[in-house]
C-alpha cells in the first residue's frame, strides 16, 4: 500500500469490469476486487475517474479521505452509505439483527446519478 498525497491507494487486479466512481469490494479470489453489488459485499474502497477497467486489468483503489462516488439514491449529508447492485452509493439501512458493510458517510445530500463527495471509512453496521 502507498500513503502519499493522494491518500491511501492500493493498485489491485479486477475480476470483472469496474466503472468510474464506483464502490469496490474484495472478490472471492483473495487478491482481486470487483465492483460492489450488495451491502453484504466485502467493501474496500472506491474507483477513481479512469474509464471502465476490464477484467484482469489493474485499478487504483482509494481507501480513505473524501472521494467522489456516483450516487444511486436519495440520502442526506451524514448518512451512512453502502452499495447498490451497480456499485453506486445508497443509504445504508440494515434490517433488524443484520450486519451490512458501509463505504463511509455522505458529505452532501445525494440523488441518483449525481457524482458527490463521500468520506471513505469502510466498516460494518448492525441493525
Amino acid at each position: 500500500m502507498n500513503l502519499n498525497s493522494m491518500g491511501l491507494v492500493k493498485n489491485m487486479t479486477v475480476s470483472a469490469a469496474v466503472e468510474p466512481y464506483r464502490i469496490v469490494a474484495f472478490d472471492a479470489a483473495a487478491s482481486t476486487i470487483k465492483q460492489a453489488a450488495a451491502a453484504a459485499d466485502l467493501i474496500l474502497g472506491v474507483s477513481g475517474q479512469v474509464g471502465t477497467v476490464a477484467a484482469n486489468e489493474r485499478l487504483d483503489v482509494y481507501m480513505d479521505a473524501v472521494r467522489t462516488v456516483e450516487f444511486g439514491g436519495v440520502f442526506e449529508a451524514g448518512d451512512p452509505l453502502t452499495s447498490d447492485v451497480d456499485g453506486k452509493a445508497i443509504k445504508a439501512v440494515p434490517g433488524v439483527s443484520t450486519t451490512i458493510r458501509i463505504i463511509g458517510f455522505a458529505m452532501e445530500k445525494g440523488a441518483a446519478t449525481v457524482l458527490g463527495q463521500v468520506h471513505i471509512a469502510p466498516q460494518t453496521m448492525r441493525g
